[in-house]
């Protein structure tokens, strides 16, 4: 579930124009050059816990959850499972910041093993059980149509790739090319050692297009669901090939499946 909570961000109002308050960073591209990227240490993970939350407050998958969520301190259940995950991830050496906690990216490199350590992951489920039957019943939802999507799209090819699991940018702070710069830390690396880039999103595709991501599968969720009222929420496979002396285009077409 970490890759659904934390990487759909934006909404898309056309392919190219992410007009939001989470990463409407398209106008920042320019500032990439003056963007310093460092790896997150533990004195920042309050602030990024904060940023996550705030950055995520209208985005649609995050509404879809906390919609079904009507027990006790919501916000403070969800601050702390980012925090689980973010303070898991600085102790892998697999998380990015600029600013201190302004902006921040997880993810994960080519053979990482998938999942938090013993003690996280035990904190984390017992959150979850905070959870309602129809909070949990959507979780559930989401998570089967992502493993099924990525299943699809990958195979086992998916443990041989770059992953960005979370990207998110103080409403503050945007339009300053944080998040780019960020992505660009990632695809970088991709590029220099021959590794594809992928990740989930709902509302932000228009973002990652701009960036030389394509979308690859698509589900939604909540179209099944009497107790949603809202529109179906889209939930996208984003892939960028590595740009490398093999064929770009041949790689993309095997995921596409043409």
């Amino acid at each position: 579930m970490t890759w659904i909570t934390l990487c759909a961000k934006g909404r898309s109002r056309t392919k190219h124009d992410e007009a939001t308050p989470l990463l409407s960073d398209f106008k920042g591209l320019s500032y990439l050059q003056k963007v310093e990227v460092a790896p997150m240490q533990h004195g920042d993970l309050v602030k990024a816990t904060d940023t996550t939350h705030r950055a995520f407050l209208k985005e649609s998958l995050m509404v879809y959850f906390s919609s079904a969520d009507t027990r006790p301190f919501r916000e403070a259940r969800n601050k702390a499972q980012h925090y689980l995950l973010f303070d898991d991830a600085v102790h892998k050496k697999r998380m990015l910041t600029v600013n201190q906690g302004d902006a921040l990216m997880r993810y994960a490199t080519p053979g990482d093993p998938r999942g938090m350590g013993r003690w996280r992951t035990f904190l984390t489920a017992l959150i979850d059980k905070l959870d309602n039957r129809e909070l949990a019943k959507r979780k559930k939802e989401v998570g089967g149509k992502i493993e099924a999507m990525v299943e699809d799209a990958f195979g086992e090819k998916v443990k041989d790739m770059y992953e960005i699991q979370a990207l998110a940018t103080a409403p503050e702070a945007q339009g300053r090319g944080y998040g780019s710069a960020l992505v660009k830390t990632i695809t970088d690396m991709g590029d220099a050692d021959g590794h594809d880039v992928w990740l989930i999103t709902s509302d932000a595709y228009g973002f990652y297009e701009a960036l030389g991501f394509s979308m690859i599968r698509y589900s939604a969720a909540g179209v099944d669901n009497p107790k949603w009222k809202g529109k179906p929420v889209g939930i996208r496979v984003m892939y960028r090939p590595a740009k490398t002396a093999s064929s770009v285009s041949e790689k993309q077409n095997v995921f596409v499946g043409v």
